[in-house]
């Protein structure tokens, strides 16, 4: 939840970068492509292989991906030397990598609740998630406004640091992918 409040906030930031290096609102609409494009063409090969490697790498390898791409975007802006079209291409690969995240952590959640909070649990986590979206975009927007860009494209390479260091704290063998046999039986 924490790395993906610095989404949420980030997302807004990203626009306004956009607006602020071009001035062309088009662009701006072709971000929003570029942002919404990875689940569309990422989001189903990510499926397949959170079905089958060990969903705690795959958590641990994409926060850490996507803190890099992050960190780039910031030391890049930092320095003056980001470009429109850098950005286009950062932001697709942050997005892809972040393809991997939310089927790992939604195929984990049946495997640590008892079944009979099972439903709850799933409600808690989707409720939480749309709940982190529409406070991270207005905090975006309240954090671009009084702090200016930098700030914001930091505080959201920390949280995958975050979530990241979180994830390391989890025993591999939790967040194992269960096997199945030929009986239809599963195992860890």
């Amino acid at each position: 939840m924490v790395s993906q409040s610095g989404d949420y906030i980030f997302d807004v930031v990203a626009l306004w970068l956009v607006l602020q290096l071009t001035g062309d609102i088009f662009k701006v609409g072709l971000t929003t492509a570029t942002i919404l494009l990875p689940p569309v063409v990422i989001g189903p090969l990510a499926g397949v292989y959170v079905d089958k490697f060990n969903r705690r790498d795959i958590i641990l390898v994409s926060n850490i991906f996507q803190a890099i791409i992050i960190a780039g975007i910031a030391v890049l802006y930092t320095l003056g030397s980001l470009s429109f079209p850098v950005l286009l291409v950062l932001l697709f690969l942050l997005n892809a990598g972040a393809q991997f995240v939310r089927p790992s952590v939604t195929a984990v959640i049946p495997g640590i609740m008892a079944k009979e909070d099972l439903a709850a649990a799933n409600s808690l986590f989707s409720i939480s998630s749309s709940m982190n979206q529409i406070a991270g975009f207005g905090i975006g927007g309240l954090m671009v406004l009084l702090l200016g860009e930098t700030v914001p494209i930091y505080y959201d390479t920390f949280t995958f640091i975050f979530a990241a260091a979180s994830v390391v704290l989890i025993s591999r063998s939790v967040l194992d992918v269960p096997h199945v046999t030929r009986s239809g039986i599963q195992h860890r």
